[in-house]
């Protein structure tokens, strides 16, 4: 039987002012390490929100929140970046 390795709760720069590193070498240290997936859990709180410019636009805040883990899935093609 084959066994998985994955970590529950994990934070991204991109996003989460406790994330420490880009989403994508999170990925790559996790899978060095022999894990088998990650659940990324960024914040979405007031602090992070004033720290943006999103204009009251929803989507836009949503793109932003959603950073961390389309960069940790390797999907890049945002239309804000």
């Amino acid at each position: 039987m084959k066994e998985y390795l994955y970590d529950p709760h994990t934070h991204t720069a991109e996003t989460s002012k406790c994330g420490h590193l880009p989403a994508a070498e999170v990925v790559d240290r996790y899978a060095g390490h022999g894990f088998s997936g990650l659940v990324v859990t960024d914040h979405l709180h007031p602090e992070y929100l004033s720290r943006i410019d999103t204009d009251h636009n929803w989507d836009h805040v949503i793109d932003h929140y959603l950073a961390g883990y389309r960069a940790s899935t390797g999907e890049t093609n945002w239309d804000w970046m």
